[in-house]
């Protein structure tokens, strides 16, 4: 149940260098020890066995490459010798001296001298000695046994245990010590060795367990390798995290979205003059018009230039829609139309489509059914994207309009009609969106300070939008309404903006903005489900909260960036329905409608705790020139809280008592042991800003803040839903998948730089990840 392969010796060689040889059979490598300084021959009478768990096929080969080795560069191939173990199966045992050949094929003067032996399962060639079986473990003096991985002694070593395998007893606690003995490129030490070592590592027993660990495998499959797991990198190169690094959503960028609409077939209608509009956003441009045709061809070319930031432009919709009878006095009858976002067109490969058919249906009756096909090429071009024009495809390929359908991979050509509920209940934490001019005005003619906001809730999904009612003078809405939008699913259209908005006579200003990406909140596959989300609170991040007239970073309340501050949260859900067109109760309309939701009670979204921060400055340092005039001071906030503009209190929480006991349902985690940090009522007061100083020179540029041995410290108070069973499985489900990511890396670069046992080392990987799970 083993093949066995004595490699003698190369002959005939060239130059003076160092050469090392490697055999490979059934994708299992084994690589001699380094000879130094050989010249005509390389003696490296080494043996090597490859346990097995299927017999062997006439067909199979066994490879042997003979390299110059060097320390600092790639090795450089000598040559190789390739032979079909057919004369192996049927004798067993066969001595063979024959010369090698180079990179072209051709054969060169250099031969190698090889022994093969071959044990059969079935018994029916080979020759078994009881020289061929492992020793069984033995125990050290200590009381530990020896590890699984050892040195299989070779067919001429002496009875006695050699330095090499000695130290590697004491030290080999482990596979990975293993693996290093018998690494890829050996190091000066192992050229020590004696000749007669072999440096192939072995597993207890491994033919019986190989057979026994096999069962349902193919056998072909099953080598040293499968019986030993590592679970250690191996390769010195250690992977780096991967930082996703998104587009800079608050810079412009050059995007060309080029369309060219070719023809029309299958429009319904009689006596018609059709006319496409082609819609990018904002921005309209039109086709001719064919007369009497249900079957227009057009094959005209347009061009659309923008210059916003990324995720202003892939938000955009493209939209098609066929017209009848359009000219200056009329604007035409719609006949049906199509619409995806930028986004969907620059995911695909080569960020286009070509030569597709678009489905035509009747935006405003769900009902109507299909209204014909438009044949389109869509390609959307950013800074450096290089587009390649496909290949021209069959004209019988093309006239397939079924099988050419404007639509992404995956999704089916017939998209059924569903409805989307986004659900908006309430909203904490508005920022005061006054001035003290405003504010005194107002105070002066009311005779009362009234919350100076007027918030309501706006949702633009698939070039509709929708909007809730306007909650007057109110930092903490109640709004209770869901927005209801009619689209096909699933969707061309990928994300959904969310946007709380100050109502203004003037203008009205966004609070704050939020995306939802209906991509993380469905499955699509067989087992998947719709989007689902919430109810939940989200969290919206934007400009400061000192409210000025005119805010120069207002673009991130609009979601263009990263946001520098909390502007507030917003409870919300999701849901999508399925629509069944055949039901005369289902309404045709595809109007977006703004209907009353049911409340959700305060503990749907988790109970309340509170929760304590700290933090500590330890230095301040390359503090601008221009800012070190004027006392510095930081601050720390988490939500509002620690917020010295707005600040925010401790909430209602409610207590349980029962006859005379008492019961609270909250836990104080500080006592307070200073009257500096109590405020009259014996209440903990956070300290969420440091002290403010002056900040001292450092160089001609810069200035520093002179904490020296005095650290100032913030700590803060909070309360929020209680999410950390949450926060803990996802975190548990991220190190799983780095840890998977990170094995893969290792296994790859152990392939990559010719490593032994790669397999060992994917077994671990797996192993890891099923333990993790």
């Amino acid at each position: 149940m083993a093949l066995i392969v004595r490699l003698k010796r190369v002959t005939n060689l060239r130059g003076k260098a160092d050469r090392i040889a490697k055999v490979a059979f059934r994708g299992l490598s084994f690589y001699t020890r380094v000879l130094e300084n050989c010249e005509n021959e390389a003696p490296f009478d080494e043996t090597f066995r490859w346990p097995i768990a299927s017999s062997i096929d006439v067909n199979e080969m066994l490879e042997i490459q003979v390299f110059n080795y060097s320390k600092v560069f790639s090795n450089r191939l000598i040559g190789i010798f390739q032979m079909v173990l057919q004369k192996v199966v049927e004798e067993g045992q066969l001595n063979v001296t024959d010369t090698l050949i180079d990179d072209n094929n051709v054969s060169i003067q250099t031969s190698v001298s090889i022994e093969i032996r071959y044990q059969a399962m079935d018994g029916s060639v080979g020759a078994w000695n009881d020289d061929e079986f492992l020793e069984s473990p033995r125990v050290h003096p200590d009381g530990d046994p020896y590890e699984t991985d050892i040195l299989l002694p070779s067919h001429r070593q002496s009875s006695k245990t050699s330095t090499a395998e000695k130290a590697f007893r004491r030290a080999g606690r482990g596979v990975f010590s293993a693996m290093k003995l018998g690494k890829t490129r050996p190091s000066k030490d192992d050229h020590h060795r004696k000749q007669d070592q072999p440096a192939i590592l072995e597993t207890e027993d491994l033919d019986r367990k190989a057979i026994r660990l096999g069962g349902g495998l193919d056998p072909d499959t099953i080598s040293l390798a499968s019986v030993t797991a590592v679970t250690t990198n191996v390769s010195n190169k250690r992977s780096k995290p991967d930082i996703k690094m998104e587009p800079s959503a608050g810079r412009p960028m050059d995007y060309q979205v080029s369309i060219t609409v070719i023809e029309a077939r299958q429009l319904v209608g009689l006596n018609m003059d059709p006319v496409v509009c082609v819609e990018v956003g904002d921005e309209k441009k039109y086709t001719s018009m064919k007369e009497s045709t249900n079957c227009p061809y057009y094959n005209e070319y347009f061009v659309f230039d923008f210059h916003v930031p990324p995720d202003v432009m892939f938000d955009k919709i493209i939209k098609l829609s066929v017209i009848h009878s359009k000219n200056i006095l009329r604007s035409g009858t719609l006949v049906g139309s199509f619409k995806m976002d930028v986004g969907t067109v620059y995911t695909q490969p080569e960020h286009q489509f070509y030569h597709k058919w678009a489905i035509m249906s009747d935006p405003e009756d769900i009902t109507a059914g299909l209204k014909g096909y438009v044949k389109v090429d869509i390609a959307v071009v950013g800074k450096g994207d290089n587009i390649k024009t496909p290949h021209k495809a069959n004209e019988t390929d093309e006239d397939d309009i079924e099988g050419n359908l404007l639509l992404p991979d995956g999704v089916p050509s017939e998209r059924q009609w569903a409805r989307f509920y986004i659900k908006i209940y309430r909203a904490e934490g508005l920022p005061r969106m006054n001035t003290s001019i405003m504010a005194n005005v107002k105070k002066a003619l009311i005779g009362e300070n009234k919350d100076l906001v007027d918030p309501y809730v706006q949702v633009f999904f698939a070039g509709q939008k929708g909007k809730t009612s306007v909650q007057k003078s109110s930092y903490e809405p109640v709004w209770n309404e869901q927005i209801v939008f009619a689209e096909m699913f699933p969707p061309l259209c990928k994300r959904i903006k969310v946007q709380i908005r100050d109502s203004d006579k003037v203008n009205d200003v966004a609070i704050g903005t939020h995306f939802i990406d209906l991509r993380k909140i469905s499955n699509e596959g067989d087992k998947g489900f719709l989007p689902t989300f919430g109810p939940a609170w989200v969290n919206m991040y934007g400009s400061t909260r000192n409210y000025t007239l005119m805010d120069e970073h207002q673009d991130l309340n609009e979601g263009l960036g990263e946001g520098v501050s909390f502007r507030a949260r917003l409870l919300l859900g999701l849901a999508v329905e399925i629509l069944d067109t055949s039901n005369p109760e289902i309404t045709s309309s595809t109007e977006v409608q703004v209907e009353l939701a049911t409340p959700v009670t305060d503990s749907c979204t988790g109970k309340m705790e509170e929760f304590f921060l700290f933090g500590s400055f330890l230095e301040a340092t390359m503090v601008d020139r221009k800012n070190g005039d004027k006392p510095i001071n930081f601050e720390v906030t988490i939500g509002n809280y620690g917020n010295e503009i707005d600040g925010m209190s401790r909430p209602t929480i409610k207590k349980k008592r029962d006859g005379g006991d008492g019961n609270e349902e909250e836990s104080e985690l500080l006592q307070n042991d200073s009257d500096e940090e109590a405020n009259i009522d014996g209440e903990f007061i956070s300290v969420s800003t440091s002290p403010a100083l002056k900040p001292l020179i450092t160089d001609r540029n810069y200035f520093h803040l002179p904490y020296f041995d005095k650290k100032p410290c913030i700590y803060i108070k909070s309360w929020w839903q209680d999410q950390r069973r949450r926060l803990y499985n996802s975190n548990i489900i991220d190190k799983i998948a780095d840890k998977l990511e990170e094995g893969l890396n290792d296994v790859h670069e152990m392939i990559k730089t010719e490593k032994t046992y790669p397999e060992r080392r994917l077994r671990g990987v797996l192993e890891e990840l099923s333990s993790g799970c």
